[in-house]
């Protein structure tokens, strides 16, 4: 399985701590885990199984959204 963990491009000093736990239950599993921060368009091409997005602070909400939209029509397995 092939999983994104996406994390919008805003300063901070932290790690996202959840996407941590995602990804190491995920390669605990045997799955493939990418992790990104901010936009990054050349993962459009890549058909993902799982795709999750975080965010701390809700004053970044804009960022967040253009980060969502941007991966809006990644394929994914269903």
């Amino acid at each position: 399985m092939k999983v994104l963990l996406v994390e919008p491009g805003y300063k901070n000093k932290y790690p996202p701590l959840g996407l941590m736990k995602i990804s190491a239950y995920q390669k605990i599993l045997g799955d493939e885990v990418v992790f990104v921060k901010g936009e990054n368009k050349t993962l459009k091409d890549i058909r993902w199984d799982r795709i999750y997005i975080t965010t701390l602070f809700t004053f970044y909400w804009n960022r967040t959204i253009k980060t969502t939209l941007i991966l809006q029509f990644v394929d994914i397995a269903f």
